[in-house]
């Protein structure tokens, strides 16, 4: 129903320079860019630094200097102070160490370790909350992880977190975003039974109290590895990732927190391959989520790695489209 009333399309953009076809990389928006960094290709790890410009559509490499880090992937990166935050990842070996980019200087710098510090991990998530920066989660080679660690970005140190209600089980390769300036939404991911789930979660991070978000209506598949996007106030977007081991997802939804109801898009357009570990940013001004790279397993030990910049592009704002013609009750078909 509610589907054929968004109206929404696919574009493959004509960019230049872009970066190899890439998983697992690590990504922020700084400004009007996206900014990546490293990844893997062909199964060979990379380090290496790339924006993209959401007005001109073109690809820059940012060359770097000073204290390089590893090769890096299943890491992530935050924005502070026009800074990049690396944090974690794997190299060959889990890592637990802070890269600092100056965006100003390209110039690199390794964090002195601080005595305090989460256990090493990859496909953890994080988000800035305030001066900080909040970590969930992740697998750190023997076992799936739920703790909940913050960095303060003035002081340099480390804490973990306690805190109340009923919070996610231990995961990686879920999905985490802000949606307001102190709640934290958690959607997804494969648990220690290695199965993908489907279920979301929202932290209070002033009262450090979790809440598990039931939908009232059908879910998207469990996935990991995929995008869950900020639209507006009341609307999350979730596109791709891995379900089952050769299942890769093309699939939208979006889900609006006021209703607790999930909506399955059908883009017009270009189709793109179903994917998991691209890397993603939303536009509100063109009304464009922008995807990049990701990649499939096509069989064991055969990879398929994907190039391509794709642009969802929304003819109207989501809440424009939502409220018009729909109440709470009709999104639902009550």
């Amino acid at each position: 129903m509610l589907q054929n009333e968004i109206l929404c399309y696919w574009n493959l953009l004509e960019t230049n320079q872009q970066p190899r076809g890439t998983t697992s990389c690590a990504f922020a928006r700084s400004e009007n860019k996206l900014i990546i960094v490293g990844g893997n290709s062909q199964r060979i790890s990379y380090n290496d630094t790339y924006s993209f410009d959401l007005e001109t559509h073109q690809w820059d490499k940012i060359k770097t200097s000073g204290e390089f880090l590893s090769v890096r992937i299943g890491h992530t990166i935050s924005l502070y102070n026009n800074s990049v935050w690396l944090f974690g990842g794997y190299d060959g070996e889990m890592r637990n160490d802070i890269f600092i980019l100056d965006l100003k200087t390209h110039i690199w710098r390794k964090l002195p370790q601080p005595k305090v510090v989460p256990k090493a991990r990859l496909g953890h998530t994080s988000v800035v909350f305030e001066d900080t920066m909040i970590i969930f989660g992740g697998w750190n080679s023997n076992a799936f992880l739920d703790d909940l660690w913050q960095f303060s970005f003035k002081d340099k140190t480390w804490k973990e977190l306690e805190t109340t209600g009923k919070a996610p089980t231990s995961r990686n390769g879920h999905h985490s975003v802000m949606i307001s300036s102190y709640e934290m939404v958690i959607f997804g991911g494969r648990n220690e039974k290695f199965e993908r789930i489907n279920d979301l979660y929202i932290l209070d991070l002033k009262k450090m109290e979790w809440t598990e978000i039931l939908a009232l209506n059908e879910k998207p598949k469990g996935r990991a590895g995929g995008s869950l996007i900020q639209i507006d106030d009341s609307n999350l977007l979730v596109f791709g990732g891995k379900s089952e081991p050769y299942e890769f997802l093309s699939d939208c939804w979006i889900f609006n927190l006021i209703s607790r109801c999930w909506t399955k898009l059908e883009p017009l357009g270009f189709e793109p391959r179903g994917r998991a570990g691209h890397c993603h940013i939303y536009d509100s001004d063109s009304r464009s989520l922008f995807v990049f790279g990701g990649g499939r397993i096509l069989e064991e030990n055969k990879d398929d790695y994907f190039w391509e910049t794709l642009q969802l592009k929304f003819e109207k704002d989501i809440v424009e489209d939502f409220w018009n013609f729909l109440n709470l009750k009709q999104l639902c078909d009550f």
